[in-house]
C-alpha cells in the first residue's frame, strides 16, 4: 500500500512500460492535477511534480526517454505532455486544428509511442475525420499523423509489432489491425449498436487472439484471431449484472483467462455509493 495523502486519484493506470519508475496521477486542492513518482519496487513516492496544463488526465505510456501524459485541457481541447524521466524537463506536444477532444490512448510500439486522438462531434467540421493516430519519437517529436474515420477510436500495441484498433463507424463496431509501418492489414465488423452500449471497446491481446470488450446491457467479449479474422463471441449470462458503458473499466489477460472489473449499473446511486462491482473471468478452450 502506498501512503498518499487522500486526494489521490488515479486517473489512468500505471504506465504501461515498468522498467522505468512508475507514474501516477494525483488530483490535489481545487483540482489541481500532480504528477506522483513511485519507486519501481512501489514501495514509496519517490518525487511529486506539478502537471499544469492537464485538466484531466486520461492515460500514461513510457519510453526510453520519458513520459508521455495525455487527456484534454481547459475548453475540452485535446493535450498531451512529455516529461523526461527525471521529471525535470517538459514540453506540451502541440496538436494542431484548433478541434474540440481528448487524448484518450497512448502506448509505446517498436521504440515509439502513440497517441489516439478523439474528436467531439462539432457541425463545424461535420467532414472531417472522427479521431487520428500519431506517433512520437521516444523525446516527443511528432513523425506522423494517421486521420482515422471513426469515433471512439482505441489502441493497442502488438507482441509482433502491429497494432489492433477498435472504433464505431456510424452504428458499427469494427476493429483493424495495422502493420508496424501503420500498414492496413485487415478490418472486421464484429456487432452493431443496440441499447445502451459502451462507448469505447477495451482491447487487450490474449495469446495469439486480440480481445475486444464491450458490452450490450450485458458485458460482451470478442475474440479475433490474428491470422484468419474469425471471431469468437461469448456474453455474460450468468451473472444477472448490468454494466454501463461509463464503468465498464479495466480488462487484463492472465494466461488465456480475460478478467473484467466493471460495476452494476442498476445498484449505482447519485451518491456513487451501493454500488456492486464484480470481475467477470471469461476464458475459451481450445
Amino acid at each position: 500500500m502506498i501512503n498518499a495523502p487522500p486526494s489521490l486519484h488515479i486517473t489512468p493506470s500505471l504506465s504501461q512500460t515498468i522498467q522505468y519508475r512508475p507514474i501516477l496521477i494525483q488530483i490535489g486542492d481545487e483540482g489541481k492535477l500532480g504528477i506522483l513518482q513511485l519507486k519501481q519496487n512501489l514501495s514509496i513516492i519517490y518525487r511529486t511534480e506539478p502537471l499544469s496544463e492537464i485538466a484531466l488526465a486520461r492515460s500514461i505510456a513510457s519510453s526510453a526517454k520519458g513520459y508521455f501524459i495525455g487527456g484534454l485541457k481547459e475548453k475540452d481541447m485535446p493535450s498531451l505532455q512529455y516529461f523526461s524521466h527525471d521529471l525535470k524537463k517538459s514540453k506540451s506536444l502541440e496538436i494542431q486544428g484548433n478541434r474540440r477532444g481528448e487524448t484518450t490512448a497512448l502506448f509505446e510500439s517498436q521504440g515509439r509511442v502513440l497517441g489516439i486522438i478523439n474528436y467531439y462531434i462539432d457541425k463545424t467540421f461535420k467532414q472531417s475525420t472522427g479521431s487520428a493516430l500519431r506517433a512520437y519519437s521516444a523525446t516527443g517529436n511528432l513523425l506522423v499523423e494517421i486521420p482515422l474515420n471513426g469515433i471512439a477510436t482505441t489502441g493497442i500495441a502488438l507482441k509482433d509489432g502491429g497494432l489492433a484498433i477498435s472504433y464505431w463507424l456510424g452504428e458499427q463496431f469494427y476493429v483493424e489491425k495495422r502493420s508496424e509501418n501503420f500498414g492496413f492489414l485487415w478490418r472486421t465488423k464484429l456487432h452493431q449498436r443496440q441499447n445502451v452500449a459502451s462507448i469505447f471497446g477495451q482491447l487487450v491481446e490474449v495469446g495469439k487472439e486480440i480481445a475486444v470488450g464491450v458490452n450490450d446491457r450485458k458485458l460482451l467479449v470478442h475474440r479475433i484471431s490474428q491470422q484468419d479474422q474469425s471471431v469468437h463471441t461469448s456474453i455474460d449470462t450468468e451473472s444477472g449484472a448490468v454494466a454501463s458503458g461509463n464503468d465498464f473499466n479495466y480488462v487484463h489477460a492472465y494466461g488465456n483467462e480475460l478478467h473484467i472489473v466493471s460495476a452494476d449499473s442498476r445498484l449505482k446511486t447519485d451518491s456513487g455509493a451501493n454500488r456492486t462491482e464484480f470481475c467477470f473471468i471469461e476464458s475459451r478452450d481450445f
